[in-house]
């Protein structure tokens, strides 16, 4: 029997249209003929807001400089993109997965942490803390970090959420979840984070994540294309750094990951077995191809 799906995905804290623009509105200047404006245009066009902001302050498309550092602070842009994406039935899905990730194997457990690690609006965050967890958010400060501590304080939730806007504000080998989704791509060094994702967790703790370095697309310039490189190895990247390779869901959303003693080399016999659900995942995604080609 399929579990039922869970009621705590996506903008759950949200009960219409209405409510999401009302928030906005609370934290935002523009009027309220902008913001449905804008929220339009995102769901016609993924990435448009950040589109149209990344031009306005000359940012070189996929390419880290001052101009893209000054877009992460000043823009609201990414506000309306995460406000949307987090409405698609994917993103649900993917909320979904990561949720029974966690319960399966901290059921029975009493107290458990999770660091949501780049959270922006603050939904894994404030999904996590609705179900009795003990939580930190993380993010730069900026419009989606004063989103997400204004959907924090709506749901009575803000003293139960640990705010942090530095990394070194975040304890290390304390938590037994990170998750960190849609954050990789966007940095210049990802083994340098998944290192220090690393030093958060305690022994044994996991992390779930999901990457789009592949997508080096117009709609999204703030990915990377330095980090190009690494489509395809994120598995390879977090044994190396000290991880073994526990689950990979459906299109690896989410990858999940359980940290080990860096002396134990054990932890690469994981990477051997993925290896093979890898060409036999390949082996399936081509063959439905062909048959959507075939015709009868």
């Amino acid at each position: 029997m399929q579990n039922p799906p869970n009621p705590l995905v996506g903008l759950f804290d949200f009960r219409n249209y209405q409510e999401i623009v009302k928030a906005l509105k609370e934290v935002l200047t523009n009027s309220l003929e902008e913001i449905h404006e804008r929220l339009f245009y995102e769901a016609l066009q993924e990435g448009w807001n950040v589109l149209q902001a990344a031009r306005s302050f000359e940012v070189k498309p996929h390419v880290f400089d001052y101009h893209m550092d000054r877009l992460y602070k000043e823009t609201d842009a990414f506000l309306f993109e995460l406000v949307v994406s987090h409405l698609n039935p994917y993103c649900l899905e993917i909320d979904h997965r990561v949720s029974l990730a966690i319960e399966k194997r901290f059921k029975d457990s009493e107290t458990i942490r999770i660091l949501a690690f780049g959270d922006g609006i603050g939904t894994d965050s404030l999904r996590f803390a609705s179900m009795g967890y003990e939580v930190t958010y993380f993010d730069l400060l900026g419009y989606t970090s004063t989103f997400a501590k204004h959907r924090f304080r709506r749901k009575g939730l803000d003293h139960h959420i640990t705010v942090c806007s530095q990394i070194d504000e975040i304890p290390r080998d304390r938590f037994h979840v990170v998750i960190c989704r849609e954050v990789l791509e966007h940095v210049d060094n990802p083994i340098e984070v998944i290192s220090t994702i690393w030093d958060f967790l305690k022994l044994s703790g996991i992390a779930l994540i999901t990457e789009s370095f592949g997508r080096i697309e117009p709609a999204f310039p703030t990915h990377l294309l330095s980090n190009k490189e690494y489509e395809g190895r994120t598995e390879a990247l977090f044994v190396q750094e000290g991880f073994c390779v526990l689950e990979i869901y459906p299109d690896r959303r989410p990858m999940v990951f359980q940290k080990a003693l860096r002396s134990d080399k054990s932890r690469f016999e994981s990477l051997r077995r993925h290896q093979g659900y890898k060409f036999q995942n390949a082996v399936r995604k081509v063959g439905g191809q062909l048959l959507k080609k075939m015709r009868f």
